[in-house]
């Protein structure tokens, strides 16, 4: 039996929010994942194409995106990259 110990989220930086994708997996953990308030810990938002982001997306991207994308998580913060 094969089991799974985190998910990796991915979105683009440039983008600046949180696409639909992204906010399916928000559900799926809020609603589907057991583990309480811990089960955040096991979830990594991680920005792509950093090499088309500028400073400000970048600035975005970890003041504004992944709290968002931890919204419902303890602290509202969570693993990102």
């Amino acid at each position: 039996r094969r089991v799974a110990n985190g998910v990796v989220v991915t979105t683009p930086i440039p983008d600046g929010r949180v696409k639909l994708g992204a906010q399916v997996v928000q559900t799926l953990v809020d609603k589907g994942f057991v583990g309480g308030t811990a089960k955040w810990e096991s979830i990594i938002l991680c920005g792509t194409k950093l090499d088309r982001a500028g400073a400000d997306d970048i600035e975005c991207f970890d003041a504004e995106i992944v709290p968002n994308f931890f919204s419902q998580a303890p602290k509202k913060a969570g693993p990102s990259v």
